[in-house]
């Protein structure tokens, strides 16, 4: 019977690029949905979908060779790339090397595009080599010219048999000695015009298009190094012997279309995954379930920290843990802790217990966290903002702390722990990942029934940038992505917020107002999603405000320093569009005296804002306020367990602590004195229900 083995894979699709990032989502981290917009009578509308990833591609394909592919091409040029390095062989005979693709749909956003400029401007506008790459056969000659194939070159197009039909051709080539190697390739994308005609179809049809790019590098059965092995005519893998997987079938792997097979196929021979959910033609389906083999147990930990004195108490879900597990390599199971809602287990199994802080003010008890659990032997690793700004202390509590951002970044740490040497730091403050690379946070691990307030369901956190290039002295930005502002893909933020089930959502970027092109482009992305959300201060001007408040935008916090007529205009502003504004007023600044206090929190209370959130200036280690304060002898207090923002724990210039701290809390009173806190709470929550 005709066979060959596979040599190696190669995949872009909603998990990411190459086998690493198709093993992560098979072991519980799936990709989150996408989504679609498309254009109805009505105007525009959104349909969840899975889009690819391509991740950093440039590093794999030089930007040169792709300067004028599509989309379609470039990833099936990429998935393809992957495959031959993941075999680890030159393809140095081009006469015995073959290319079969197949695809079902074909470049069907070139081919659109291509078709609407005609419509719209006529055909002198047409490029030659837009059409060239609007075809199906597009990616085969692409790879063949990229890697000097001079052996048989094919496109398969159809629908369900497809994939099986270039299988089938790519063995029977490798069988009858026609060629030594094939690329065999599974090429389709997504566009709104199948949003469309899904959303028109109604529920009997499957409900999310995905887009897949799937290679494999086929050869002999005496190649070293073989993944496994294709038998025709019904392209049975065989795993060590195990329950074999018919890959004939259509399968249900993030998306439905009919390439979705080639990514099953390509999961099916991944040595730590066994059968895949496949349904063949017939409706069979198998199981999918993970291979024996022990997997890396980590208790992920979120330290307590206390709530400002005067605040009504209700919690978010924190932010960091979640980005951190989504950051983990394959193999980790993950049990997640918030101690502000949850209690610690601490004599709960783990090989590796991480402790993620955000607030100066969770150090101690992160440290005590520490300390009960390497009393019993258990491994410690801290992360976290705080984490880097107590770096030095931290130490003396953990095996190993983890500083900066964590994509593609803890594979290494979890190799570390399974040869059983943690290094005592590992330091990325300095060296960001590419921001295309953060990826939708891991939600699951949240209990999220634990983040409600009067029955209602909190604010799930995201980012849609890191890093912030203003340098505010009461800041330690520097230690949560850098000075350089970083701007996500908007499509990578549209999925993440897709995949949340939740319709508010809150930006926890340092700022939104960095720029004004990215502002409005973000606006944008994020309209059809009829989301209501939060933020941090928008650029001040008319058309942003008004497109964030087409977008969704909810309230915004906007921080008041002083009195000030711009202030007064930036909140009327944001009214004037039925965006609310929480005010977050910092008192204790060097120009301020008791009486200007006084009167910012009358102004404060005049400009109309919906809420307000009193703190005092608190000099975090990181920031210039510290230094300048520690430089003058001003620093007061070195208990962390202080710096809550909310005790006084520096030397005022023109008043003494004990008044400062008295004026705080007057703050609190004056401006809540006619109506509760929790009715202004209720009446902005409102608007969002």
């Amino acid at each position: 019977m005709a066979s060959a083995s596979i040599l190696g894979i190669g995949q872009v699709s909603a998990c990411g690029a190459g086998v690493e990032a198709l093993r992560r989502a098979l072991d519980g981290q799936p990709p989150a949905r996408g989504s679609l917009t498309y254009r109805t009578g009505q105007g525009t509308a959104a349909f969840p979908a899975f889009i690819a990833d391509p991740g950093e591609w440039k590093e794999v394909i030089p930007a040169r060779s792709a300067r004028r592919l599509d989309a379609f091409s470039r990833n099936s040029l990429l998935a393809a790339s992957l495959a031959v390095a993941d075999a680890g062989i030159e393809l140095d005979d081009p006469a015995r090397v073959g290319v079969v693709a197949a695809t079902g749909h074909g470049p069907v956003r070139t081919t659109f595009s291509l078709l609407d400029r005609m419509i719209d401007r006529g055909d002198d506008f047409m490029s030659p080599m837009e059409f060239s790459i609007s075809v199906h056969n597009a990616p085969a000659a692409i790879l063949s010219s990229f890697f000097g194939v001079q052996g048989p070159c094919l496109t398969v197009t159809g629908f369900l048999l497809a994939w099986p039909q270039a299988l089938g051709l790519a063995v029977d080539w490798i069988s009858s000695g026609t060629v030594d190697l094939v690329i065999a390739l599974a090429a389709d994308e997504v566009h709104e015009v199948m949003a469309y005609v899904r959303s028109r179809q109604g529920p009997a049809e499957p409900p999310f298009p995905g887009e897949t790019y799937a290679a494999f590098l086929l050869g002999r059965h005496e190649r070293a190094g073989t993944r496994g092995r294709l038998t025709a005519p019904r392209f049975v893998q065989e795993m060590d012997g195990e329950d074999a997987l018919d890959t004939v079938g259509h399968a249900t792997l993030w998306g439905r279309n009919p390439t979705c097979d080639a990514l099953s196929t390509a999961a099916a021979v991944l040595s730590d995954v066994r059968p895949i959910t496949v349904a063949s033609p017939a409706g069979r389906r198998r199981p999918r379930h993970h291979r024996g083999g022990r997997r890396v147990k980590l208790l992920l930990v979120y330290p307590a920290w206390p709530k400002l004195e005067h605040q009504t108490e209700f919690h978010l879900p924190p932010h960091g843990p979640v980005v951190f597990a989504a950051a983990l390599p394959p193999g980790v199971e993950v049990t997640f802790v918030d101690e502000n809602v949850q209690e610690i287990d601490f004599d709960a199994e783990a090989d590796l217990v991480g402790i993620s802080m955000m607030l100066t003010c969770q150090v101690k008890r992160g440290w005590e966290i520490a300390d009960r659990f390497r009393a019993r032997g258990t491994k410690v690793i801290f992360g976290g903002i705080a984490t880097a700004l107590h770096a030095g202390e931290t130490r003396a509590h953990a095996d190993s702390v983890f500083l900066g951002e964590a994509e593609g970044r803890l594979d290494r740490v979890i190799r570390d722990l399974e040869k059983g040497g943690l290094r005592e730091v590992y330091d990325h403050l300095e060296d960001h990942p590419p921001i295309e690379s953060v990826g939708t946070a891991r939600r699951d691990i949240l209990e999220s029934d634990l983040y409600s307030h009067g029955g209602v369901r909190m604010v799930d956190l995201v980012h849609a940038s890191r890093g912030c290039r203003f340098d505010c002295w009461p800041c330690c930005v520097s230690h949560l992505g850098g000075r350089a502002f970083r701007p996500r893909p908007y499509e990578r933020v549209v999925e993440e917020i897709a995949s949340i089930d939740n319709k508010r959502v809150f930006f926890v970027d340092n700022t939104m107002a960095q720029d004004r092109d990215w502002e409005l482009g973000l606006f944008e992305a994020i309209e059809p999603l009829g989301m209501k959300w939060i933020c941090h201060p928008l650029e001040d001007c008319d058309e942003v405000v008004a497109a964030a408040a087409r977008a969704g935008c909810w309230y915004v916090y906007q921080a008041i320093m002083g009195v000030s007529d711009t202030i007064r205009d930036r909140v009327a502003r944001l009214k004037r569009h039925g965006i609310g504004v929480e005010a977050t007023v910092l008192l204790g600044w060097d120009g301020h005296t008791e009486d200007s206090i006084k009167e910012l929190v009358d102004f404060v209370m005049d400009i109309g804002v919906d809420m307000a959130e009193f703190t005092v200036l608190t000099p975090f280690p990181g920031s210039r306020a510290w230094d300048d304060l520690e430089e003058q002898g001003r620093i007061l207090s070195r208990d962390w367990n202080d710096y809550t923002a909310d005790r006084v724990v520096f030397r005022p210039s023109s008043m003494a602590r004990e008044k400062l701290e008295e004026l705080y809390h007057r703050a609190w009173e004056s401006f809540y004195a006619d109506e509760p806190q929790r009715f202004k709470m209720y009446k902005l929550l409102r608007k969002a229900l």
